[in-house]
């Protein structure tokens, strides 16, 4: 995959990862989820739409930064790869002795 495509799903798992952060600041500053009340009684803490959105937006902080740290690693070997190809056997145009 070309290091300029790696970079851009890179940066795009980094915005989602923020926007799935904002998300969960939001939730616990609004205090979405409720832990005392008839609800509770009623469907439960997993009844809840703001619990699972919360627990949404978690596993997609988490897998954003496994694929951050996966892009990461590719676009260091693909750069790694490229400087070696560049320090390795130069064609000068030797054609040999001539008889």
């Amino acid at each position: 995959m070309a290091t300029n495509k790696l970079e851009g799903l890179r940066w795009a798992c980094i915005g989602f990862a923020n926007y799935c952060l904002v998300i969960m600041v939001l939730l616990v500053g609004l205090e979405a989820v409720e832990v005392e009340g008839r609800a509770l009684e009623e469907d439960g803490f997993y009844g809840q739409t703001a619990v699972l959105l919360m627990l949404t937006c978690f596993f997609g902080v988490i897998q954003s930064i496994i694929f951050i740290s996966w892009t990461g690693k590719r676009i260091a070997n693909n750069t790694a790869a490229a400087t070696e190809k560049s320090d390795g056997y130069v064609n000068v145009g030797y054609v040999g002795p001539r008889v």
